[in-house]
C-alpha cells in the first residue's frame, strides 16, 4: 500500500461525537466492561464478545472495534465498526476510526460507502471530508480526493492536514504550478514540520530537480531524526545522480540500514550497474544468512556473479549462476547473465542453450535471438548467426542490432 498519513489515532470512547442513545442497561454493561478492561483487557473483550450479536449496541461495537484496532487486528476492527454504522450511520468517530482501520488493512474501499452515506445526510464535518479524501487518494481517485480535501478546507480554514493532502494530489496530477505556492505557504507557517519539507522534496523530484529534492529532503531528515524511509529515499536520489560517496556516507552513518538485507542487495546491484564495485562490495559485507526470500537469494547470486566477472573470473561466475538456474530455470536475468559469463569465459557454445531459453521467454524473443547469434558468431558459425539476427530484427529492431548484423555480413563476405 502506498504511504498516506492516517487521519487520527483511535479516539477514546469519551471523545466528542454524535452520541448514540444506549439504554440504561446497555450503558451499565459498557461501564462494567470498561472497568474490567482497566485490569484485564482480554477478559473484558471476551465478555463483550460473549454478548449475542443482536444485543450489541453501537457503543459496544465501537469499543470492540477500538480494542481490535489497538491490537492491530484490523480486519476484526473493520467488521466491528461496520456493525456499529449499520445501526447508526452518522456515528462520526466510528466513521473516522473505520477509515483508519481500512487504510491500515489496505482495504480503503471498505470505508468508502459508509463515509459517502454519512455525507449524503448533509453532515458538515471536515473530518469526514478528509476521511473521504484520504480513502480516495489511497484508491488513486485523485479528482475525488482533491474535491474532498477542498471541502474539508472550506469547513475548517485553519486545518493543516487537508492542505497537505491537497498539495499531494496536485503533485500526483502533475499540476506543479498550483502545488508550488500552496506548499510554500504551508512551509512559511510551519517551517519546522518535516512532513512539509518531504512534500516540498516530492514536488522537486516530480519535476526531476534532483539536487533541489535532496536539499529539501536533507532538511526533513534533520527535523525528523532521520526516519529510515527518508534515508532510503535520499540514497535513491544520490543513486540517480551517480554519487556513490554520498550513498556510503548515509549508509555508514545509519546502522539501522544494515538491518535491511533486501535494501542492501538492491543498492549493491544498482551501484554495480553504475560501475562502482568497491561500494557494492561494502554493502554486501556481513550480509546475514539465510536471506529472507528466494528472490533475495537470487539477487545476491547475480551480484556475486557480476563481481566475479569484473574480477575476470568468468568460469567461477558461470558455475555459480548454473547452480542458481537449477532453482529458477526461467529467470530472465539469470539466463542472460549465465550466457554472458560463458561468453566471457570464451566458451560460446555453453552460452547458446541459455540464450535459446531466453528467446522463448515472453518479451525476450528478439534479444534472445540476438545474443544467441553473437554466441554462434563467436563459435565461428557466422551464416547461422546472421539468420538469427535477421529473425531478431523481424521481431523487434533493438538499438545496436542493425550494426551487429551489418558487421557479421561484412565478416561473411571476406
Amino acid at each position: 500500500m502506498k504511504f498516506l498519513p492516517l487521519l487520527l489515532l483511535v479516539f477514546p470512547l469519551w471523545a466528542q461525537q454524535l452520541q448514540p442513545e444506549p439504554t440504561r442497561a446497555q450503558q451499565e454493561r459498557l461501564n462494567r466492561i470498561l472497568t474490567r478492561a482497566e485490569n484485564d483487557p482480554r477478559a473484558a473483550l471476551e465478555e463483550a464478545l460473549d454478548i449475542p450479536i443482536p444485543d450489541r449496541d453501537p457503543q459496544l461495537w465501537r469499543w470492540i472495534g477500538d480494542t481490535r484496532a489497538a491490537n492491530e487486528n484490523w480486519s476484526a476492527a473493520i467488521n466491528a465498526y461496520e456493525a456499529a454504522l449499520k445501526e447508526l450511520p452518522t456515528y462520526r468517530d466510528v466513521l473516522i476510526n473505520l477509515t483508519q482501520a481500512a487504510l491500515a488493512d489496505d482495504q480503503p474501499a471498505r470505508a468508502m460507502p459508509f463515509i459517502q452515506a454519512a455525507l449524503q445526510r448533509d453532515i458538515k464535518d471536515p473530518r469526514l471530508y478528509e476521511a473521504l479524501a484520504v480513502i480516495a487518494e489511497a484508491s488513486d481517485d485523485l479528482l475525488l480526493a482533491e474535491n474532498a480535501y477542498r471541502q474539508a478546507i472550506l469547513l475548517d480554514a485553519e486545518a493543516l492536514s487537508p492542505r497537505e493532502g491537497l498539495a499531494r494530489t496536485l503533485i500526483a496530477q502533475q499540476r506543479f504550478a498550483e502545488a508550488d505556492p500552496l506548499v510554500r505557504t504551508l512551509l512559511k507557517r510551519n517551517p519546522s514540520r518535516a512532513g512539509l519539507w518531504r512534500l516540498y522534496a516530492d514536488l522537486a523530484q516530480s519535476r526531476q530537480e534532483y539536487e533541489v529534492a535532496i536539499q529539501r529532503l536533507e532538511t526533513a531528515v534533520r527535523l525528523n531524526r532521520a526516519e529510515e524511509t527518508d534515508l532510503k529515499r535520499l540514497i535513491e536520489l544520490y543513486m540517480v545522480l551517480d554519487r556513490p560517496l554520498e550513498v556510503l556516507r548515509i549508509y555508514r552513518a545509519n546502522p539501522g540500514l544494515k538491518d535491511d538485507p533486501p535494501f542492501r542487495l538492491r543498492l549493491a546491484e544498482g551501484l554495480l550497474g553504475l560501475g562502482h564495485t568497491d561500494p557494492a562490495r561494502e554493502l554486501l559485507t556481513d550480509l546475514p544468512e539465510p536471506l529472507p526470500t528466494s528472490a533475495d537469494q537470487l539477487r545476491f547470486t547475480r551480484v556475486q556473479a557480476q563481481l566475479l566477472l569484473l574480477e575476470d573470473k568468468a568460469s567461477e561466475a558461470a558455475a555459480l549462476l548454473e547452480t542458481a538456474l537449477r532453482e529458477a530455470p526461467l529467470d530472465i536475468d539469470l539466463l542472460r547473465l549465465t550466457g554472458e559469463a560463458w561468453l566471457q569465459a570464451d566458451r560460446p557454445l555453453n552460452a547458446v542453450p541459455h540464450f535459446e531459453r531466453l528467446a522463448r521467454q515472453s518479451g525476450q524473443e528478439a534479444r534472445g535471438l540476438w545474443y544467441q547469434g553473437i554466441a554462434l558468431a563467436r563459435a565461428g558459425e557466422i551464416p547461422r548467426a546472421i539468420e538469427l539476427l535477421e529473425g531478431a530484427r523481424r521481431i523487434e529492431d533493438l538499438p545496436g542490432l542493425r550494426q551487429t548484423l551489418e558487421q557479421l555480413r561484412r565478416m561473411s563476405e571476406r
